[in-house]
């Protein structure tokens, strides 16, 4: 229940009959709890450079191989920038090996959707802290559901739009501050074109704060705001009516519209189930309103189901979904819009008051949390095997193997990981970045039927030029072999 200017109306954090009221230490250890579990799966994964799935193994090397921003998506530049400037740091002053850049590169692209979060509650007022659940929320709904690949931009670009969403709720006030925001709200056209969703969020906020603004300095700040968030929209457009890859809005929208963020080539998204399951609770926690009873009926549903996926994840091959996960990269737009929904329905009645959330939602909140987390280590224990069997692999090879070589070793564990998560034009680059101390001896080709190559294995004269690679025992591996 919140209480907006004396007039109350529910919202998906409803006052329950036994415990009316959790308290704010209670609200905090639940924010902090989902944080830093986030954060340790993050850790987890950077330790075994899970940032190099999809993308990420080559946007790690182009920014070596430049010492500098790979900046080629126009749309996506904030995002990008904010996540590539620690390797570009480390690539122009520093050793360190490729795949050293790669957990480093990994660790950022998954941290920054939390630090923007964590963010939030620092800028919602002391007394308003349950508000703080939403971006949290939004974490479990959408970027837990993605998180295996990490190099998905729609993520970051979700958590910046929270720290929007914030300012303008609780902060803003003062001329200083808003001039900061208009510094940070120039940039939403650059962060992601899917981020068009969330900007009539941000203009509606704007429309209610203008309704009850008492200055001509709010007003024109938020007419200057309305207008930069229209722009951005119309330049998001632009990149989606023309995007630099022809068919990625029609590969995003069959996406969603197949279910494939939920079931992909006979693996199932767990973590979607979970955030469903967590949804699902949710609105009947709203439904039953002051009904204690139906409430721990709802919640222990809820625990039971959330130990089911647990136990799939932990025990079931089906369960890890590495391409099913890409295919839900716009899961955290999508949360945020229905998230972000909330407050701002509640702040077109006035700047919300003291929130009171339920005990119930806390444990749901929690609960959740703790499957997605775990969900996430078992994914980054089944990338660490990966990893495992490609240094394997390169270990016992030379110059270039053809890839029906590189996929079959008899084994058919090995195999079959291989086959869940090899992207096959990543082949060549994952087999320099893997290289020991950067000396390639052996570079897997790509499979025949790949369209996309950047490169040529078999011709010495294309290959990367990188700062601390050396391709010499490969070369002379190619030389012997002609």
């Amino acid at each position: 229940m919140l209480i907006v200017h004396g007039v109350r109306f529910r919202t998906i954090m409803p006052k329950s009959k036994n415990n009316s009221t959790a308290s704010a230490g209670a609200i905090a250890l639940t924010v902090g709890f989902a944080l830093i579990g986030l954060l340790a799966a993050a850790l987890a994964a950077a330790i075994y450079a899970r940032g190099l799935y999809q993308d990420g193994a080559y946007y790690t090397l182009r920014v070596a191989e430049g010492e500098w921003f790979y900046l080629h998506d126009p749309a996506r530049t904030v995002v990008q920038s904010l996540r590539q400037a620690p390797i570009v740091a480390l690539s122009r002053f520093s050793e360190l090996t490729l795949f050293a850049r790669a957990q480093v590169f990994t660790f950022v692209m998954l941290a920054l959707p939390i630090a923007f979060t964590a963010a939030c509650w620092f800028i919602a007022p002391r007394d308003q802290k349950g508000w703080a659940l939403l971006p949290v929320l939004h974490l479990l709904l959408g970027f837990s559901t993605t998180s295996f690949e990490a190099v998905g931009e729609a993520a970051v670009a979700a958590a910046y739009v929270w720290v929007l969403i914030f300012l303008l709720a609780f902060r803003t006030r003062t001329l200083a501050s808003q001039l900061m925001f208009l510094a940070l709200a120039v940039w939403t056209g650059k962060l992601h074109e899917g981020i068009i969703l969330c900007m009539p969020l941000l203009i509606i906020i704007c429309i209610s704060r203008a309704a009850a603004a008492k200055t001509w300095t709010e007003r024109l700040f938020l007419v200057a705001s309305i207008a930069v968030f229209s722009a951005a929209a119309v330049y998001q457009v632009c990149w989606i009516v023309f995007p630099r890859v022809p068919s990625a809005p029609q590969s995003a929208a069959h996406a969603v519209m197949a279910f494939e963020f939920l079931t992909f080539e006979g693996r199932w998204n767990l973590p979607v189930v979970a955030a469903a399951l967590a949804l699902v609770a949710l609105a009947l926690i709203q439904a039953v309103g002051k009904s204690g009873r139906s409430t721990i009926l709802v919640t222990s549903a809820f625990i039971v189901g959330c130990a089911t996926i647990v136990a799939l994840a932990l025990f079931v091959d089906a369960a890890i979904a590495p391409r099913a996960q890409a295919q839900a990269r716009f899961n955290p737009v999508f949360a945020t819009v229905l998230l972000g929904s909330v407050l701002a329905w509640s702040l077109r009645r006035g700047v919300a008051q003291p929130v009171t959330v339920a005990p119930a939602v806390l444990v749901v909140t929690t609960v959740l949390a703790v499957t997605q987390v775990t969900s996430d280590f078992v994914a980054t224990r089944f990338w660490s095997e990966y990893i495992r069997d490609f240094r394997e692999r390169a270990a016992n090879s030379t110059g270039s193997i053809e890839w029906s070589r590189a996929a079959a070793t008899g084994d058919p564990v090995r195999d079959h990981i291989w086959d869940v998560i090899t992207i096959d034009w990543t082949l060549p680059i994952m087999s320099i970045i893997m290289a020991p101390n950067g000396n390639v001896k052996a570079i897997f080709d790509y499979p025949p039927a790949t369209s996309f190559r950047p490169f040529n294995p078999g011709n010495p004269d294309e290959l990367p030029v990188v700062r601390g690679v050396s391709y010499e025992s490969y070369r002379r591996t190619l030389r012997s072999d002609q």
